[in-house]
């Protein structure tokens, strides 16, 4: 709880979670603690998704059947840091992003399925001769 979990193979697929449990986590995974006096845990977990971390991550793997970064490697990785104020604010206009992104595909997807619907239901009609 409290900890970011980031997957060490495959950095490419950008994997992050954000557990808000206790527990443990298989040995592909690294748990992250963030510092919260420099960083707020969701700002990291947005900086561990963002392109300049997968491009550092992935040029910087080991292995190239299952591509995998080491831990001194990934916490070698470097960056500034915005004040914690600013963190917060960024993930707060981020979370905003989404949430209207994630109303637009429930609407793109409830439009394909009536889409769907409305053809096979047109279809018919016209097999049937009824058009």
């Amino acid at each position: 709880e409290g900890d970011i979990l980031y997957s060490k193979l495959r950095p490419y697929l950008r994997k992050v979670a954000l557990p808000d449990f206790s527990g443990l986590c298989s040995a592909d995974m690294y748990p992250l603690i963030p510092n919260t006096d420099i960083v707020t845990r969701d700002f990291l977990a947005l900086a561990l998704l963002a392109p300049p971390f997968t491009q550092y991550a992935v040029e910087n793997s080991d292995r190239n059947a299952m591509p995998k970064i080491n831990r001194p490697t990934m916490l070698g990785y470097r960056m500034k840091l915005p004040s914690i104020e600013v963190q917060r604010e960024i993930v707060s206009k981020v979370k905003q992003i989404q949430t209207k992104a994630d109303k637009i595909t429930a609407l793109q997807n409830k439009a394909a399925l009536e889409m769907e619907l409305f053809q096979s239901a047109l279809l018919a009609k016209a097999f049937r001769g009824k058009l």
